[in-house]
């Protein structure tokens, strides 16, 4: 076997003499130390059959291959991609992507947040019980014509406050327990939680409904921009509702903040410190993502990586949209499975609004037509597989050459609908955390 050293190679050194290497396509990165890394650089042709090489060549040279630095001679990393884009998108076209059903109940909303991406998608409407149930019996129907083994049924209510329809998610959840018992269910929904009462909380634990709120910091940070349609703070309201569902046997275990300018002089590493006190021991954390910010790039990477390093130390899971790029690379190739920046915009998701149209997810604004035309949106040049094809790795214009293509994938499909003209930046926001995160931990790691 001839192997030759990947041109898409891109490398990060530590601050303790260890570089992190990966291939800027297929991932998987390796970390050296700097004899190994100068022994790395000054290879190009490897021919396994002819030279004779060193157990500890060997020993390098595989590891080396498994990602994907040293790669076959007769195939590049764009052939490699291409293969396996196309047999992924006869999975598109046949519908048997789709896991995920995300059905947008309500469109109101009872606050009147300024930074609220749904706000964005929403018609101001409640989605009705005839709706609901025709769209689960179409696509329903849709899945068992398409996956032999479809036995499980994902469902997620949102989209801006589904408490306010929450007659409609009680009726949804009995017609599926009576009318698909084959069916096993994880069910879960974004809420705001002002709304919550005995009832709903008690009605969350026997349906055993995944519950996610948002709580954007403490009563200081929350109050700015966490707002009823009055301008009045919220904080007080679901720090109670919080303790409500508690009391009912549900506790949150972590809550979602978003961080603007307004609130972002008051987080620091003490809000880890908040969060232990509180038991949540999950923190999704994100910089506004849709409206321009006045927070330098070195500042928003400063302050994730160092709450991320104080997350890790405390067993605290932490996460956001600015994660996926570093979660990709360390972890996915697409040699070994397909994957995309999020599932909507993998062909895995479906999201129904209340006048029955159709998109990736729960926030987008980009319809692909009615829930009964599903078939038609996933088949060959219909807009769902259109959509999923142009964002495949390898395929899109924007990404090539980028030293995060093959883990970023083009960025979160919703923020570039919003944002178009922020995307650049958010480029720029996603290399530089990746390339910090793989520094902290490329020289945490020893290498023998």
């Amino acid at each position: 076997m001839q192997l030759i050293k990947s041109q898409n190679v891109h490398s990060i050194f530590c601050n303790n003499g260890n570089v992190v290497c990966y291939n800027t396509i297929l991932n998987l990165p390796i970390v050296l130390d700097e004899a190994s890394y100068n022994y790395f650089s000054d290879c190009d042709n490897i021919n396994l059959g002819i030279n004779q090489y060193s157990e500890d060549e060997l020993v390098l040279f595989d590891a080396l291959k498994d990602s994907y630095l040293l790669i076959p001679s007769n195939k590049s990393e764009n052939e490699i991609c291409e293969q396996l884009n196309i047999a992924y998108l006869n999975k598109v076209s046949r519908g048997e992507t789709v896991e995920f059903f995300d059905l947008r109940v309500s469109e109101k909303c009872n606050f009147g947040c300024k930074h609220c991406i749904s706000s964005n998608a929403q018609s101001d409407e409640l989605m009705t019980v005839n709706t609901a149930i025709d769209a689960i019996d179409f696509v329903v129907d849709f899945l068992r014509e398409r996956k032999s083994n479809f036995s499980k049924i994902d469902v997620h209510y949102g989209n801006a406050e589904p408490l306010m329809n929450f007659s409609l998610v009680k009726k949804i959840q009995q017609y599926l327990r009576e009318q698909y018992p084959f069916l096993s269910r994880v069910t879960s929904i974004n809420t705001n939680l002002s709304l919550l009462n005995e009832e709903m909380a008690g009605f969350f634990v026997d349906e055993d409904i995944a519950v996610y709120a948002s709580l954007d910091g403490r009563k200081e940070a929350n109050d700015l921009i966490r707002i009823f349609k009055n301008g009045n703070g919220t904080y007080d309201v679901i720090r109670k509702k919080m303790a409500l569902l508690k009391k009912a046997g549900k506790a949150l275990e972590g809550i979602s903040v978003t961080i603007t300018e307004a609130n972002f002089p008051f987080f620091d590493l003490t809000f880890i410190d908040w969060c232990l006190e509180n038991g949540f021991r999950s923190l999704a954390m994100d910089f506004d993502l849709v409206n321009s910010l006045g927070i330098t790039l070195d500042e928003r990477i400063d302050f994730l990586s160092s709450m991320w390093q104080k997350c890790n130390e405390n067993n605290i899971e932490f996460f956001g949209t600015w994660i996926t790029p570093f979660l990709n690379v360390s972890n996915r190739s697409i040699v070994d499975k397909h994957y995309a920046f999020c599932k909507g915009v993998h062909g895995k998701s479906v999201s129904i609004a209340p006048d029955g149209l159709m998109y990736i997810c729960g926030s987008s604004s980009t319809s692909l037509g009615h829930y009964r035309d599903i078939e038609v949106a996933f088949s060959v040049d219909g807009k769902m597989y259109d959509l999923v094809s142009s964002r495949l790795i390898g395929r899109n214009e924007m990404c090539k050459g980028c030293i995060i293509e093959g883990a970023c994938a083009g960025q979160c499909y919703v923020t570039g609908e919003y944002s178009h003209d922020n995307r650049r930046g958010l480029c720029d926001y996603y290399r530089a955390i990746t390339e910090k995160l793989l520094s902290i931990q490329g020289a945490s790691e020893s290498v023998s």
